[in-house]
Parts: C-alpha cells; structure tokens; sequence
C-alpha cells in the first residue's frame, strides 16, 4: 500500500507542472495576439499618416507651382503690354504666347482658385483681340490690364 500511496503522490506531483506549463502557454499565446493586434493598429496609424502628409505635401507643391506660374504670366503680361504700347504687335503675339504656354501648365492647378474663371476669359478675349490682323492697341492693353489684375489677385490666395 505503502507504494501505491507513493507511486500515486509522484504521479500527481508530476501532472501538476504540466497543468502551470499549459496556463502559460495560453497566456503566452494571448499576450502575442494582443502585440500582434498591437503592431497592426500602429501600422495602419503610421500609414494614415503618412498619406495625409503626402496629400498636404502635394498640394502645397501644386499651390507653389501655381504661384510660380502666375508670376510667369504677370512677367509675361507686363512684356505684352509694353510691346502692344510700343506699336509692335508681332512682338506681342510672342509676349503674349508665353503667357498662354504658362497658363497651359498652370491652369489645372489653379481650378480651386476664385479667379480662375476670370483669368481663362481674360487670356481668350487678349489672344482673340492680338489675332487680328490690326488689333486695337487701347482694347488690348485693357484687357491686358485687367488680366494682370487678376493674376495679382491669385497670387494673393
């Protein structure tokens, strides 16, 4: 009996670390999903980030680039009017090409923009008005005029 008694001690002894390993097991398991969860929400958080630093990022590139442009234009403007006022129109036309070639690379930046209507009317009615065989020199320079106005204005925001 004394044996049994014995052999039956050791076999619980010996069951009950086993019992402990598997409790840690399972709490090994659930902390390792929990990080895992963890590491994924931080992920997608960095990610979130970083797109909207990219979003805030291209669109003050663009809002530059449209800037640069405008200032293009007004120097542009500036040369076509000096050449409509000096009389020589073929020199305006090319003044004035830059200033459409601007406007192309330019423009779809600057749809958001109040004066974006006005400044597209104001560079067709000024190459309508240079294509003509002996524009009006007073007309042009207006429409010029008016147009250099509203380009100052989009640069202001």
């Amino acid at each position: 009996m004394l044996r049994l008694t014995t052999f039956l001690t050791i076999a619980l002894l010996s069951i009950l670390p086993l019992t402990g390993c598997q409790q840690a097991q399972d709490a090994a398991d659930q902390a390792q999903d929990t990080a895992g969860t963890a590491v994924d929400q931080a992920k997608d958080a960095a990610t979130d980030a970083t797109d909207k630093v990219k979003e805030t990022t291209d669109g003050a590139v663009d809002q530059a680039k449209g800037f640069a442009g405008i200032n293009e234009m007004k120097d542009g403007v500036t040369e076509t009017i000096s050449s409509v006022q000096a009389g020589d129109f073929p020199k305006a036309k090319e003044d004035f090409a830059k200033v459409q070639e601007s406007w192309g690379s330019v423009s779809e930046t600057m749809k958001d923009n109040k004066n974006y209507s006005a400044i597209s009317e104001g560079v067709t009615n000024v190459q309508a008005s240079l294509s003509g065989d002996n524009p009006d020199s007073g007309a042009v320079v207006g429409q010029l005029q008016g147009l250099l106005k509203n380009l100052g204005e989009a640069a202001k925001g």
